[in-house]
């Protein structure tokens, strides 16, 4: 009897020690989990920053995490496997709260990827607790850009997910031919299923073509546009000019910043573009000018020469005074809580900026003079 409780206790040890370093295996795995849990939550980039973030866990608290020849828990298609999975419990609650609401609408954007695949963006509303509620639901792969194809896709993805086509009271688009034309777009074919539908066109999308289109009756407007465009141009396709206008910002104690790229498809990127431009504007004369003298750059030179005459200096300075306005609007379209009652007292409040902007200049253009005569 001896023999055989001296024999137990060394056999009872090693299965308690394997339990535990089981146990304490699993739950760093449970970690780990929780950590790319976290990534999703906060729609960061889990493919660059997954690893990342496990070794610094793994320094601090998760050394328990082994690595074995047959551990696959960092290799990419464990990772994308867990994403989806833990992207199905993360819908799921999305979900429920849809299914709950008495109506829902959805928002759609035609894209293409880096892979040159279209795709379409779907967002959905909903009311919750009183409230609406607006949700990122899926990215849907489109085998063309054709309206048929747009309406098959996106009714087979709420018919899976079990939403009722008789409960969604309104879509939201770009405003497209494909997506709420007269004859065969998607938002018309939905509504000869769904009578009560109602279709939107972006506020925010309506805005910016608006602006871009109120720009193309002003001639110089538009070379003033292109000139915003060269000058990005000038400087993004060159390391060594970048570096140049850097050296002299530093000299001239001027913000180090890099020149914007103005593009009417980017709502907010004018207003970006030029108020960088007129922060460091002394500083990209200054690097033009050594451009055309030291390199004989003569698109330099013409750069140069053409953002230091007084119509360019003051088309900025007036661009710099109207263009907050225009961004603080978009940015309340744009918000997450909007009110599409609130759109209209948005617009005229900011009509009536511009006016007053027109009749009394501020601050900007009020320094303009000094400006034109220190360069």
């Amino acid at each position: 009897m001896a023999f055989e409780a001296s024999q137990a206790k060394p056999t009872q040890s090693i299965h308690s020690s394997t339990e535990k370093g089981v146990t304490l295996n699993q739950q760093a795995r449970a970690a780990a989990f929780r950590c790319l849990y976290w990534l999703m939550k906060n729609e960061i980039p889990h493919t660059t920053n997954y690893k990342s973030i496990l070794d610094l866990c793994k320094e601090q608290v998760l050394n328990n995490l082994h690595k074995g020849d047959n551990d696959k828990g960092e290799s990419q298609r464990f990772i994308q496997e867990a994403v989806l999975t833990m992207g199905n419990l993360v819908q799921r609650p999305l979900l429920n709260d849809l299914r709950a609401s008495p109506w829902y609408s959805i928002m759609v954007d035609e894209t293409t990827d880096v892979a040159v695949v279209k795709d379409l963006i779907v967002y959905a509303r909903s009311l919750k607790d009183g409230k609406s509620c607006t949700e990122f639901m899926t990215v849907l792969h489109l085998s063309s850009g054709t309206a048929d194809a747009i309406l098959e896709s996106l009714t087979n993805f709420l018919r899976e997910i079990d939403l009722p086509l008789e409960k969604m009271c309104a879509i939201g688009s770009d405003g497209a031919a494909v997506m709420v034309g007269r004859q065969n777009g998607v938002s018309t074919q939905l509504r000869r299923q769904v009578p009560h539908l109602l279709s939107n066109h972006c506020v925010a999308h309506r805005l910016a073509l608006a602006v871009g289109q109120a720009s193309k009756g002003v001639p110089y407007l538009q070379k003033f546009k292109d000139i915003l465009g060269q000058l990005h141009r000038f400087y993004a396709n060159s390391a060594v000019r970048m570096d140049g206008l850097r050296q002299i910002q530093d000299l001239q104690n001027d913000p180090v910043l890099k020149l914007s790229q103005a593009k009417d498809v980017r709502w907010l990127s004018h207003d970006k573009a030029t108020q960088t431009l007129k922060l460091c504007l002394p500083s990209v004369i200054a690097s033009l000018e050594r451009e055309a003298k030291e390199r004989n750059d003569s698109q330099a030179m013409g750069l140069a020469v053409f953002v230091q005459t007084y119509k360019f200096l003051l088309t900025l300075s007036m661009m710099c005074d109207i263009l907050p306005h225009m961004s603080a609007l978009s940015k309340a379209m744009q918000a997450k809580d909007a009110i599409f009652t609130t759109v209209k007292p948005l617009v005229h409040s900011t009509l009536s900026l511009l006016r007053q902007l027109r009749e009394e200049p501020v601050e900007n253009m009020k320094k303009a003079p000094a400006l034109i005569t220190s360069l």
